[in-house]
C-alpha cells in the first residue's frame, strides 16, 4: 500500500495557526529596524555627519527638501468644548418652542388658510 504524502493529507477543522494575527503590540517591525541599521551603516562608512555637512553645503535646496520630509511636523489644533445637552434640557426647548409656536396661533385670524 503507498503511503500518503503529508502535503496530500487534509487537515480537519479550521487552521488557526499564527495567520491574520500580526506582530505582538509593542514589538518593533523588523524589516524597518534593518533598513534603518543599513542606513546608519552607510551613513557611516560615507562620513557621517561631517561628509553630510559638506554635502549640505554644497546643495543646500536638496539637503533643506529633504530635511523637511523627515522633521517632525508640528500641529496646532485648536478645540472647542461643547456642553452635551440632557435628554431633559432638550424636551424643555421643545416645550418652549411648542407654546411660542402656538401664541403665534393663537394670533392668527380664523379666515387665514394654511
Amino acid at each position: 500500500m503507498p503511503q500518503k504524502s503529508k502535503t496530500s493529507e487534509r487537515k480537519e477543522g479550521k487552521n488557526t495557526g499564527n495567520a491574520g494575527k500580526g506582530r505582538v503590540k509593542g514589538t518593533k517591525n523588523k524589516v524597518t529596524a534593518n533598513v534603518k541599521e543599513n542606513i546608519l551603516c552607510v551613513f557611516t562608512r560615507l562620513g557621517g555627519t561631517a561628509a553630510m555637512a559638506d554635502w549640505a553645503k554644497e546643495n543646500q535646496t536638496e539637503f533643506y527638501k529633504f530635511y523637511a520630509r523627515l522633521a517632525p511636523r508640528e500641529v496646532e489644533v485648536k478645540a472647542e468644548h461643547r456642553h452635551i445637552r440632557s435628554r431633559e434640557e432638550i424636551e424643555k426647548d421643545i416645550a418652549e418652542l411648542a407654546s411660542v409656536i402656538k401664541r403665534d396661533d393663537s394670533g392668527r385670524s380664523d379666515t387665514t388658510t394654511h
